[in-house]
């Protein structure tokens, strides 16, 4: 599947040819992809319905599961908030059910538009990032890492309408950008991840540390800065909608009861107890969670400032949440963990195909699940 020990390092000589640079990310975007529709909407249907699974619709419903929902309402009826303790659709930030709603302008249902902002988002995010590490770490860690980032299970929800791909797209493209020095695209970048998800904004403390331990000038530090612009342009609407500039953090009283690190919660989950939606996930989210700083910690030597610094923050800002549902997504969605991983699979590829073996039948069985809409994470 991965044939990275086969891909000649790339050097500041030579020019990638057009298969490593653009060909081996789409191809591995592309059959994962294929895999997941394979098991959503021809093996799903012909399996038997498992308890508490409801019936597979051949329909863009299909790519509509929990948190689509609420990108829906938002697409189509703008936001709404109470200060009441329940569930509100300010909790959600405004670039993706905003690209979904200009889609759904030109006359596309919305089960199309959003399928098609995820699954472009993500296309891009593998092929951006593949090329990033290419120049950067030489072939054989762009393609573990473009692997990892495309058959690892929780990609499921860069096919499903979900915000992981136009995240990963955005918090990659701040990165590279930053690395290479183009400040302008990192600022626009940084900003509009920032506007995607909570963890966006944490692109600003991470590039800040950068600049100064790089001792970058001005400019850099200015993109840092403007990295934070779209949880700030979030904040001014909610103060001018609803007078209350915080009502994203309120709002998350109706998912969980308090925002914070609930030791007895965490020590459970860490010690492969049971807790969440699906608690049979105990076990992968403690890996998840310890594996991915741990991962981070070994490979603080080769990741740049800004990637390190962004990682755990990533992880810091998981820890601190106080939420159990869905820990193992959103390291997944912290890039640099992925990064790390592909630049440990690069020394020990024996280790790498096995644990691709186990990603592409885990990401099988998670199509399933997600076809059937039983909870995944």
């Amino acid at each position: 599947m991965i044939p990275a020990t086969l891909a000649p390092a790339a050097t500041a000589s030579s020019r990638p040819s057009t298969w490593l640079a653009w060909g081996f990310p789409l191809a591995m975007w592309g059959i994962s992809r294929l895999l997941i529709l394979v098991a959503m909407g021809l093996v799903a249907p012909a399996l038997p319905l498992p308890p508490g699974g409801h019936a597979v619709t051949l329909d863009w419903g299909l790519f509509a599961r929990w948190d689509s929902g609420w990108y829906e309402a938002i697409a189509r009826s703008g936001y709404e908030f109470a200060p009441d303790g329940r569930q509100h659709s300010v909790a959600f930030f405004p670039l993706f059910p905003l690209l979904i709603r200009g889609l759904m302008h030109l006359g596309l249902p919305f089960g199309a538009a959003g399928a098609l902002v995820a699954n472009l988002s993500f296309m891009a995010a593998v092929v951006l990032f593949h090329r990033w590490v290419l120049g950067r770490y030489g072939a054989r860690a762009a393609c573990w890492t473009s692997a990892i980032l495309a058959w690892c299970p929780y990609s499921v929800f860069g096919t499903v309408i979900y915000t992981e791909g136009l995240f990963l797209l955005l918090s990659g493209a701040t990165l590279a950008a930053f690395d290479r020095g183009r400040y302008g695209l990192a600022a626009l970048f940084g900003g509009l991840a920032a506007a995607t998800r909570i963890q966006g904004v944490l692109l600003a403390p991470a590039l800040l540390w950068a600049a100064f331990r790089e001792r970058l000038g001005l400019r850099a530090y200015g993109a840092a800065v403007a990295a934070g612009t779209g949880l700030a342009a979030y904040v001014g609407y909610l103060a001018y909608r609803f007078e209350e500039p915080l009502a994203f953090l309120k709002a998350q009283s109706g998912w969980h009861s308090s925002i914070g690190v609930n030791g007895r919660e965490w020590l459970n989950l860490l010690s492969f107890g049971a807790t969440g939606p699906a608690p049979e996930n105990g076990v992968v989210k403690a890996v998840m969670i310890v594996g991915g700083i741990a991962l981070l910690v070994a490979g603080r030597r080769r990741l740049t400032p800004s990637v390190l610094a962004f990682g755990l923050l990533s992880m810091g800002l998981i820890v601190a949440s106080g939420s159990f549902a869905s820990p193992d997504r959103y390291v997944y969605g912290a890039l640099p963990v992925t990064l790390a991983l592909g630049l440990t699979l690069e020394r020990r590829p024996r280790v790498g195909y096995a644990v691709m073996a186990v990603f592409a039948l885990a990401l099988l069985a998670y199509s399933l699940k997600m076809a059937w809409g039983l909870w995944v994470a």
